[in-house]
């Protein structure tokens, strides 16, 4: 392309043409990642905030690392006052987690309506948060419901 661009005036507005189709090409992809991100870590955990009575939330995930590796970089966006409290897929089962975080890389078909955590509790869906499908993945906010109708 350099020498191309050098080389006069029509394989100049060649290599002009091929950098706008490049641009044009992309301007979805990064429009959505300025859109949604890689993912929606933050509002997440603003809502799992603006919904828990407590100071800690009590939070779980389909996947230990990949989601706990994120929580602890944006656990410092939480509101004065709150702390998650993850509790892992693997652990004990106690204390119950009123939260779950689900995930799914690349298209996003519907989310389950409910999911049952490995302990047999029912959570229901709460919120979805997309991704851009350039980097990252859509997580899926579940709340633990103990029945009463009360979430």
């Amino acid at each position: 392309l350099a020498d191309l661009w050098r080389g006069g005036r029509r394989p100049a507005l060649a290599v002009a043409g091929l950098i706008l189709l490049f641009l044009v090409g992309n301007i979805l992809n990064v429009s959505r990642l300025f859109r949604y991100g890689r993912g929606g870590y933050r509002p997440a955990l603003h809502y799992m905030a603006d919904h828990t009575p407590t100071r800690n939330i009590l939070l779980s995930s389909d996947h230990d690392c990949r989601h706990r590796l994120l929580l602890s970089y944006y656990q410092r966006f939480l509101p004065p006052g709150k702390a998650i409290n993850y509790i892992s897929w693997h652990g004990s089962g106690l204390p119950v987690p009123r939260w779950v975080l689900r995930h799914r890389i690349g298209t996003a078909r519907g989310p389950d309506p409910t999911h049952l955590y490995r302990n047999g509790n029912a959570y229901r869906l709460r919120k979805t948060f997309p991704y851009s499908d350039l980097s990252g993945w859509h997580l899926y906010l579940y709340q633990f419901d103990d029945g009463t109708g009360e979430l």
